[in-house]
């Protein structure tokens, strides 16, 4: 894996565990977290290059603007939450640990392979030739004259 690959993966598995077990989440550390993800993300589009084995971790930039709105739309003030807490829990957990297992799974399983650029004085490259022998005859084919195109 390559340098910024490494830091927004960190980052946003930091964030997403953050997100998940931190009591008391205000909304500008989401921001502050979002900021920092957008910023290694973009850092990383810019000088790496963006790829498909990172998607997970791209849409896992945007989790924090998940969680706030999913927090004002399934908790509104002044209600209870019907579900139990614990189990809540133990189901984003799970599924967070999944997904974050595919995210930095992905990356590792399908790396990126860069070769140098050769030296030397000779130049690098295939060639393709058609070959015709029309001396020659042809063994396998019951026509007399079948040397000849």
């Amino acid at each position: 894996m390559r340098t910024f690959e490494m830091l927004l993966i960190t980052v946003n598995v930091l964030l997403l565990g953050w997100l998940i077990f931190a009591r008391n989440k205000s909304q500008r550390g989401l921001l502050v977290g979002f900021g920092i993800s957008i910023l290694f993300m973009v850092t990383h589009g810019l000088v790496e290059g963006l790829r498909w084995r990172m998607t997970p971790i791209y849409l896992m930039t945007l989790f924090p603007v998940f969680s706030v709105a999913l927090r004002h739309i399934f908790k509104p003030k002044g209600q209870k939450q019907n579900a139990p807490r614990r189990i809540w829990i133990i189901l984003v957990t799970t599924l967070a640990v999944l997904y974050s297992t595919v995210a930095v799974a992905l990356p590792l399983l399908f790396p990126i392979f860069s070769f140098e650029k050769p030296t030397g004085p000779y130049k690098i490259g295939t060639v393709s030739y058609h070959w015709v022998d029309n001396t020659r005859e042809e063994h396998f084919t019951k026509a007399p004259d079948d040397n000849v195109n």
